[in-house]
Formats: structure tokens, C-alpha cells, sequence
């Protein structure tokens, strides 16, 4: 996948969308947390009113408040923040867990390794 750096996410944002347009493909915008998510979060917004497919992957701090489903930089829960505009979330704790947030979207980590033990498929239409 290429990667085209912008100087402002929600720039990033609208290009990952308009990707998404073209391609048919969701495009990807990845941001920092605060204040880089919200400035993403305006694109991801206008992307989910025009029905443009885009996936936004954000960065977030300290990894022992995760179960408080928030970042831990000015206290924003980016997950909330972001619901009204998303079809599902998902949190990784490794980076290695991206790819699997994306395939399988809405469903935590333990949830995807215990369908993976048991061979479970998830088909998103």
C-alpha cells in the first residue's frame, strides 16, 4: 500500500476518501490521537455522509486505561467520539492486531484469537 503523507489529517482524511471513492476500496487514513484524531474525525464525518468507504487507524497513549475505552491524552474517548460515524470500532493492543481490527471489525481481540482456534469465518457484506 502506498503512503502519502499530508500535512493535516483531515486533508489525510479527505484523500483517503476520495481513494476510497475511486478505487471502490476503502481508503486508509492513519492520524495520531488528540488532536490529530478529531482533525481526522471531520473527513471520517463527511466520508460516512457521502458514503465513501475509509478506514481511520489513530494512535492513543498509555495502554493501562484501555478498558475505559479512552486515549489517555486530554481524556478524549475516541471511540465514542468517533461512533456516530463509523459502522465498528476496534482497539488493538499490538500493532500486529491492525490487520485483524480491519478484517474483522466489531470484535475485540480475545474474541477474533478464540475464533481463530476454532476456525470460525466472519464474512462482512
Amino acid at each position: 500500500m502506498p503512503f502519502i503523507g499530508f500535512r493535516h489529517e483531515s486533508k489525510a482524511g479527505r484523500a483517503a476518501a476520495a481513494a476510497g471513492f475511486l478505487t471502490d476500496r476503502p481508503g486508509v487514513c492513519l492520524t495520531v490521537s488528540v488532536p490529530g484524531f478529531p482533525n481526522g474525525l471531520v473527513a471520517l464525518a463527511e466520508a460516512t455522509t457521502d458514503c465513501f468507504p475509509v478506514v481511520q487507524i489513530s494512535g492513543s497513549g498509555e495502554r493501562h486505561i484501555v478498558g475505559l475505552k479512552q486515549g489517555d491524552y486530554e481524556d478524549l474517548d475516541q471511540l465514542a467520539a468517533a461512533k456516530p460515524f463509523m459502522k465498528a470500532d476496534y482497539r488493538v493492543v499490538r500493532a500486529e492486531g491492525i490487520g485483524q481490527g480491519v478484517a474483522s471489525p466489531g470484535y475485540s481481540e480475545q474474541e477474533i484469537a478464540a475464533m481463530h482456534e476454532k476456525r470460525v469465518v466472519v464474512s462482512h457484506d
